[in-house]
């Protein structure tokens, strides 16, 4: 049996719009009280930091009685490349923050082990999400006094490309 065009080209732009749909990024914090690791994700939440970014909204409204925050976020910032015309872009972003419940079934639970589930409310650029996701979860990190591992140096090498010419 033939598909028609439309027919299969409706299947593709679900199939992507699936993808870029909600999509979710964890992070699990150990060693500190819930209480202290919910505190660091309203703050975060409430006083985001880019460096790279005008912030226009952040607008956030925050349930403790779920343990969840749903954030509107818009940013904007003007690209400029050398040789190239100055680019203007915006981001728009909806997302909700919830610290995960722990399940009362589970008497072997660490009290001191919390997992925040960052996800979007929104059709998005799973990378956006990522780079969102990660932005938050290291400034939650931060506010809870968590050491960065550096990163392991690259090597340098000393010795001459290879001539690549004929």
């Amino acid at each position: 049996m033939k598909t028609s065009l439309p027919a299969r080209l409706a299947v593709v732009v679900a199939s992507v719009a699936g993808l870029a749909g909600c999509v979710s990024e964890k992070a699990t914090y150990s060693g500190r009280p819930r209480d202290q690791v919910w505190t660091a994700m309203v703050a975060v939440a409430e006083q985001p930091q880019y460096s790279d970014w005008k912030m226009d909204d952040n607008i956030v409204y925050v349930d403790d009685e779920t343990d969840r925050i749903v954030v509107y976020r818009s940013l904007r910032r003007i690209k400029v490349r050398v040789g190239a015309e100055e680019v203007r872009q915006d981001r728009q972003y909806q997302f909700e923050i919830q610290l995960e419940p722990i399940a009362k079934s589970d008497s072997e639970a660490d009290p001191l082990t919390s997992t925040i589930v960052f996800s979007t409310l929104q059709p998005i650029i799973p990378a956006r999400l990522t780079d969102e996701a990660t932005r938050y979860f290291a400034a939650v990190g931060e506010l809870l006094g968590e050491v960065k591992e550096p990163e392991a140096p690259r090597p340098i090498s000393t010795e001459p490309p290879p001539d690549v010419r004929p």
